[in-house]
This record gives C-alpha cells, structure tokens and sequence, in this order.
C-alpha cells in the first residue's frame, strides 16, 4: 500500500477505498490497515466489512488474511452483522473478543441493520471500485518495492509535513552549536519583524523597540514552519556575509535562533553538506526519528571526526551503535545486512494505540527505516535539501 499517497488523499479530505483495505490485506500490510483505521477513527466512520469480500476473485485470500491483519484497532473501524455468511470470520471474532469487537455486533439476527456513525463533512464515502488490490508479495517490512519508488511527489510532500513536527530536534541540535540569542537582544536590537505563526498567540510588538520596516539591518521572525525557516537558512549558508542579520523563533520564548550563527557552525562540522547534516542530524522528513536522536548524532559525529556526509557515512552514523563489525570487509555494507537481519527488532509498537491520523503516521512511519528506506537514505536526504533550496 502506498501509505504517503493515502495519507495525502486523506489531507485532502478523502478516506481510503475497499481497494485500498483489500491490498493492504492481501499483502500483509499490518501498519497500513491499521493507518487505515485510524482515518476512519478520526473520521467516526465505520467501514462494512462484508464489502472487503465481494470480490470472488480473491475471496479465499482475503478470508486467510483476516487473523494474520485484523488487529483490535482494525475491528474497531468494522460494521458487521454476525453470525456472518462466513465460518472464518465467525470464528475469528469469536476468539478476539475480549480484545476488541466490531461495530453494532449482532449475533442471532442476521437481518438487523448496522448503523453507522455520521462522517465528517469533510470525507467522501469508500468506494469499492478504485483500484484492483495488488496480488500477495512479502513482509512490508522487508519489500523490494519502495515507497520512496513508488510515488516520490507523495514522499516528497509528506517529508514537509512530516519534518514540520521536529521543531524540538532543531532546537537540541540549535543549543549543542551554541547558536542561540536572549529573547530580550533580540526585542533591543530587531528592525523589522515577520509574524506567521497561529493567530491565537499574541506577539507583544511594543517590545521590539527599534522597528522600522523600511530597515533590514536585523530581521527577527516569528514562524512556525521548518520549510520557511530550513529555506532561510539555505539562503544564509549561500552567501559568505549577509547584509542583515537573521533570528527566528518557532513560537514567543525566551531564545531565538541565530540563523548566521547556526549557518556557520553547520559548515564547521560539515564544510561540504551543511543543509544535508541539519536534515540528517535533526531527521527532517526522515524515518530516522527513533533510530537517532539529534543529540546522539551531534556526539557521534564529533567523536567520529567525520568532516563529509555520504551514504557510507550516514549509515555508520545510525547502525554503528547496534551492531559489532570485524576489522575486515566493507563495514557500510556488512552494516546493512545486520539491519536487515535484524529489521523485525525496528519497529515502532509502543504507540499503535494513537486515534491521531498525523501522529499515528509520523511515529510508524518516521521511526525506523524499511529496507529500501535505508538503502535510499542518501537520496532522500539530497531530495529534502532541494526542496529547501
């Protein structure tokens, strides 16, 4: 299933088909169908689970899929009538019923209707005819068929989504630089101020003294977007001096961000691929976010005293930590067999339980890598630098 799409389709008011349900079914795809459930949680709507089996071509398929995809959280989401036309689905409620049921479960009266929740406005109703389900592959864990492959627009769009939430990431790796400034010299010094956050949150202007739009000696922005402000700081890598000084706050406290000061600290570490560290060390719109926090890799890569970024290099920074290698042999490689032996053990499972469309997906799907993520890292990582160029 290609979860960056649906999550799109879903953005844009638009929840996944029975086609959708069908293959990630058929291609044991427990993390999708359960990102599934989710958007119909968030949306309070229920899905006829007697629609996922109209389709005789792959009934015996999808009927094997059940125990082996029906999670308590995928149950939730179902509208069924019970005893069914089908033994195995009988069965298997049956035997999860102390962990979860199905919506409006009737037992003896196969004619009562099941009701369903009232959607959202802003949701269309499932349709059973989209796409044909894919045919049965391997684990999702282990595909040869990547995402990233598969619908690079979607991954691409979901990478700026996705990296807007590790505002706290940038500013651990902003205070192991030192590229911070007081609130207060900021408010004694700024001379033009730029506003984009909630309209909830009140900026005191009166406190910035010396304002004057007309003057771009020191421009202090209040906005709380990585896009705009990963962009800015590009701009501020791009030029050996800046006529203007720049600061940034995400939301009102006490610090700001000194985006030249940050700027030249990055190209300290990193001469080469300063924008690529920030992204790689912060994991902005990268599965990354559970295999390596920011403080652990500004550590790692002091210690390390790596002075580039490269695919090599990327994979020694998150895989060294777990595994042992030997003197011998290609050491970024024998690393990346060791992750996929072992990528069972890289999973996020502690918060399945998430109603939350975007948290649900940001934490099963930015944690850890699958194998093809891994494998392509670098080129994702050069791909979320352009489009911050």
């Amino acid at each position: 299933m290609d979860a960056p799409a649906i999550f799109i389709q879903w953005k844009n008011g638009q929840l996944p088909t029975i086609a959708h349900i069908q293959a990630a079914m058929l291609t044991g795809d427990v993390r999708g169908l359960e990102l599934v459930a989710t958007m119909y949680l968030q949306a309070r709507r229920t899905i006829k689970a007697m629609q996922i089996f109209s389709d005789d071509k792959y009934l015996q398929l999808l009927l094997e899929a059940v125990p082996k995809t029906w999670t308590p959280k995928v149950v939730k989401v179902l509208s069924i009538t019970l005893p069914s036309k089908y033994p195995q689905l009988d069965l298997y409620f049956e035997s999860i019923k102390q962990f979860g049921q199905p919506n409006n479960r009737q037992l003896d009266n196969r004619e009562s209707k099941t009701s369903v929740v009232e959607p959202s406005t802003s949701v269309v109703e499932p349709s059973t005819s989209v796409v044909e389900p894919s045919t049965p592959r391997i684990n999702p864990r282990n595909s040869t068929t990547s995402n990233i492959i598969q619908s690079v627009n979607h991954v691409e769009d979901v990478d700026l989504i996705m990296a807007n939430r590790q505002k706290p990431s940038v500013w651990v790796l902003v205070r192991m630089l030192n590229a911070s400034v007081p609130i207060e010299w900021v408010q004694q010094c700024a001379s033009k101020l730029t506003i984009a956050i909630h309209r909830q949150e009140q900026v005191e202007q009166d406190a910035f003294v010396l304002l004057d739009d007309d003057n771009t000696r020191h421009v202090h922005h209040i906005d709380n977007s990585v896009t705009s402000f990963m962009r800015v700081l590009h701009s501020c890598m791009s030029v050996d001096t800046s006529p203007s000084i720049i600061t940034w706050q995400f939301s009102q406290s006490k610090h700001a961000i000194h985006l030249q000061q940050l700027a030249e600290r990055l190209k300290q570490l990193c001469p080469t691929k300063p924008i690529e560290f920030a992204i790689f060390a912060c994991s902005l719109g990268l599965p990354t976010t559970k295999l390596m926090k920011t403080r652990d890799c500004i550590e790692r890569w002091k210690h390390s005293r790596f002075n580039t970024l490269s695919f090599d290099i990327v994979i020694k920074m998150l895989l060294r930590p777990f595994f042992l290698t030997s003197s011998g042999g290609n050491e970024t490689s024998v690393l990346f067999i060791h992750y996929l032996e072992h990528i069972q053990e890289f999973i996020c499972i502690e918060d399945n339980k998430v109603d939350d469309v975007e948290n649900f997906f940001f934490q099963q799907y930015y944690s850890y890598p699958t194998r093809d993520e891994m494998k392509y890292i670098w080129s994702r990582i050069e791909k979320n630098a352009n489009m911050y160029k």
